[in-house]
Formats: C-alpha cells, structure tokens, sequence
C-alpha cells in the first residue's frame, strides 16, 4: 500500500501501519450495491430501495480512504501496477468461495477512451482484470466492451449528472459476445455506481443476463469503523 519494506516471511502483505489503517468492506453490506450497512439485520442500503440499476450485485474490496486512496492514485496515474496483485489477493479472501460458487463466463474491465490509456500507458481496470483472470481461470475478455466518447471527468458531477455523461459513452463489440450471458464487471473506484452501471445497461441491451461488479475500492455513506 504504502512501498515500505517488510520482513520476507511476514504474514501479512501490510506493513503494521497500514495494516492498522487499511479498511475492508465487509458484511453486514447492501446485497445489491455493496454499500456498508449499520445495521446486521438490514439486507438493502435506503440508495437501493428507491433506485434501480442494472448490474445484479456489485463488491468493494476496501474502504476508499486513507492509505487505499493514495495506493489507487499510484496505481492509476503512477504506474504502481504491482498494486494489483495485492488487490487481487484480498479480493480472492473475500469473494473467492462467491467467484467459485457464481457461473461467470468472462471477466470484463471497464474501458477508457483510447487517448487516455495512451496517456496513461494501461488501463488500471484491465490490469487488475487479468491478474483476477490468472488467479481464478476466468478467461477475460477486454475487447467487448469500448468507450466511444472521452466523457468529462466524473468526479465533481452530481449522480444524475454522472450517469448522463457516460449514457452513450459505451459501446458493445456483438462479435465477441457469442456464448456469453453471465459477466464480471472490474473497475478501480466505485462512487455512485454510475460508470458500472452506464457499462451494465449496455452490455444487457446486447444479451447479457448477468452483470457483476467488482471494484478494488468504493466510497460509503457511513461512519465505517475497521472492526477488530
């Protein structure tokens, strides 16, 4: 998370401090969005109740605050790629028995316009795709899904406003679809769900049945303290 050296046969990938500060999403949490819940007996967040959206479940590895924040800024605009493979891990530790149990036919990583992975040199939901496809033996499929348009930068849009921008930005290749009904969506942050869903809504309009989502890290509504 934060590139200090630990011990080889550490029993953690963490150094103690981040392994202090690191937050995971874990349960009681929203069965449709992934949201964290206060409350154990509670099923779905108040988000949910009143707004539909068209993937069938998303999951968060981490709490996106904090060390994770600057660990994903690293790794999206820095070239920290091997930041992938600890990503990778904690998310087989917690949705591993779900991966094994799910009929997935492909994983899929959330695109971005062509002149920003130049920019970029890689497109950070792809290489974390991959190494989830190494792991688990899903086969990933990274040239179904394009983005068309170079959207404006989502991060200070309202939530109606986000999912309007990304609309039409998505595009689906039918050819490399042949076979294909359940599917994993990958992406690196998820805030309003709005790229995950505009991808979902797409993918369905061309024969998906199931989308899933997967992102390494999402911001929550709650006051979410690390349980001991």
């Amino acid at each position: 998370m934060c590139g200090e050296l630990i011990k080889v046969n550490s029993a953690s990938d963490l150094c103690e401090k981040c392994e202090k500060e690191v937050r995971y999403i874990e349960e009681p949490y929203c069965i449709k969005c992934g949201e964290p819940l206060s409350d154990k007996h509670q099923m779905i967040c108040s988000r949910c109740v009143e707004k539909t959206y068209n993937y069938d479940r998303a999951m968060g590895i981490f709490v996106h605050d904090g060390v994770v924040k600057e660990s994903i800024y690293n790794y999206k605009f820095k070239n920290y790629r091997i930041n992938a493979d600890f990503y990778v891990n904690s998310a087989l530790k917690l949705y591993g028995d779900w991966l094994r149990r799910t009929k997935i036919d492909v994983i899929i990583p959330v695109p971005v316009h062509k002149s920003r992975e130049r920019e970029r040199g890689y497109n950070q939901a792809t290489v974390f795709g991959k190494k989830l496809a190494e792991k688990t033996g899903i086969q990933l499929k990274d040239n179904i899904l394009c983005k068309r348009e170079k959207t404006k930068s989502q991060k200070k849009l309202s939530e109606s406003l986000r999912f309007t921008n990304l609309k039409k930005a998505f595009e689906v290749n039918d050819s490399t679809l042949k076979g294909i009904t359940d599917v994993l969506l990958v992406d690196d942050i998820y805030t309003t769900g709005s790229t995950v869903d505009a991808c979902s809504m797409v993918l369905k309009e061309h024969g998906v049945n199931k989308v899933y989502v997967l992102c390494i890290s999402r911001g929550v509504d709650i006051n979410y303290d690390k349980k001991a």
